[in-house]
């Protein structure tokens, strides 16, 4: 990967002048395998890299222990502003402790000073990876984990936190005996990303390519967003497990920042008629992908009930009643009420 120096814009290796302002290109150094950083952690090898932080799988050298490095991109220590923001949102995630929330375990910088954070190493694979080899899934497996997302937005905005770039690369699904156990990671990505391009990371396709699938409407079209921005991104990842397909579609990133703008989603049960999904809930489902926040789920508590009840409405063998008729018949139906 290479980055603009100018405007932290980040293009592929093939490409060496930024396409917006004919900056030269700077490459994004990585750390060698073997490179032992902060005086204990050993680097196995690069796993990501975006404008602000380049990713490592490390081994605790004491404890042998593996962890993930989330280490600052060299170009940016220079930079005192971004550096003391680095610093306060890893200091934030710290605090945030949850079981469905990758645990930031510590901040620390190498021998140069560059700053990184310690975050757990999670024995598990990416939703999309599940998505992938298995969708689409079955309707209480779905919910299960979305309650379990629903649970890691809910502890993130406890201490402030809005994801803001939720998608399935971003939850992993833990290995082990049992009911499936989600990790969500991610929290203060977008901070670190938006300050570096300002509005650009919320408005402009260059910067977001590879999630606009994801983006709730308010953030494709740049304005302020809250906790219910998430829950837009969450209620597109639940009908992606639920069809293998996303609500929209399109061949640019321009394309689906339109769609979510402007484009009403297909409900399930039309679009995907086969799959017998029932009424209650692709109801939720389009509750969540309502273009006005006010008309979504108010908060991931709120939207944990909602799935709860949705699920016991199927097990009851009650699942194709429509929302108004669901209403009559129970009073403790209240989340499509407004």
């Amino acid at each position: 990967m290479r980055i603009c120096p100018y405007c932290n814009l980040a293009y592929p290796p093939e490409i060496d002048e930024c396409p917006s302002d004919q900056t030269p290109l700077l490459e994004a150094e990585e750390l060698p395998q073997g490179a032992v950083i902060g005086g204990k952690y050993e680097i196995v090898g690069a796993i990501s890299q975006d404008i602000a932080c380049t990713v490592y799988k490390a081994l605790q050298v004491k404890r042998k222990q593996p962890r993930v490095l989330k280490v600052m991109n060299n170009h940016l220590a220079s930079n005192p502003d971004f550096l003391k923001l680095f610093e306060r949102s890893a200091g934030q995630l710290m605090k945030v402790r949850h079981v469905n929330v990758v645990q930031v375990e510590g901040f620390e910088k190498t021998s140069s000073d560059l700053p990184f954070m310690v975050l757990e190493d999670v024995d598990g694979r990416s939703l999309r990876e599940i998505i992938q080899t298995e969708g689409p899934l079955e309707p209480f497996r779905a919910c299960a984990i979305t309650k379990q997302i629903a649970a890691g937005l809910e502890a993130g905005a406890a201490e402030g936190m809005i994801h803001r770039d939720l998608k399935p690369e971003s939850i992993f699904v833990l290995s082990g005996r049992g009911s499936e156990k989600i990790k969500l990671s991610g929290f203060g990505d977008s901070r670190l990303k938006e300050f570096l391009v300002g509005n650009q990371f919320r408005t402009s396709p260059d910067t977001v390519i590879g999630t606009v699938q994801y983006l709730a409407p308010e953030q494709a079209l740049g304005s302020t967003v809250d906790g219910r921005a998430d829950l837009y991104s969450l209620g597109v990842i639940l009908y992606e497990m639920l069809t293998h397909e996303l609500p929209f579609r399109a061949t640019q990133a321009s394309g689906f920042m339109i769609a979510h703008i402007q484009e009403t989603p297909i409900p399930i049960r039309v679009a995907h008629a086969d799959l017998g999904i029932p009424d209650i809930l692709n109801a939720m489902v389009m509750h969540c992908l309502q273009k006005d926040p006010e008309e979504r789920p108010p908060n991931p508590r709120d939207f944990i009930r909602e799935v709860e009840y949705v699920e016991k409405e199927i097990k009851k063998g009650r699942g194709d009643l429509q929302p108004s008729s669901a209403r009559r018949a129970s009073s403790r139906w209240k989340f499509w009420r407004r």
